[in-house]
């Protein structure tokens, strides 16, 4: 299988990435990476601003992103716990 993944920044998605669904079937997949979420302030439900790792945040989102180009490519019914299961198995 030849699977072919740009990305794409978009910060206006509510998140630190999605998997723009469809975009396979024109060509290259796109990953969309919400590059100020990634790297801006990080705040809790307190507001209070959270220390952490910008570099883990953005593999993170990247591996969690391309697992649902994989799913995608492959006529996987999307499986968020599964991707999760994945990418905390890379970070142990």
């Amino acid at each position: 299988m030849k699977l072919k993944v740009k990305v794409a920044r978009c910060d206006k998605i509510p998140a630190f990435g999605a998997w723009a669904d469809g975009s396979l079937k024109n060509g290259d997949g796109v990953i969309l990476l919400n590059v100020e979420a990634v790297f801006g302030d990080l705040v809790d439900d307190k507001g209070k601003i959270v220390k952490c790792n910008r570099a883990r945040v953005l593999v993170e989102t990247l591996m969690h992103e391309f697992g649902h180009a994989v799913e995608n490519a492959l006529g996987i019914k999307y499986d968020d716990t599964m991707i999760e299961n994945a990418s905390s198995k890379y970070f142990k």
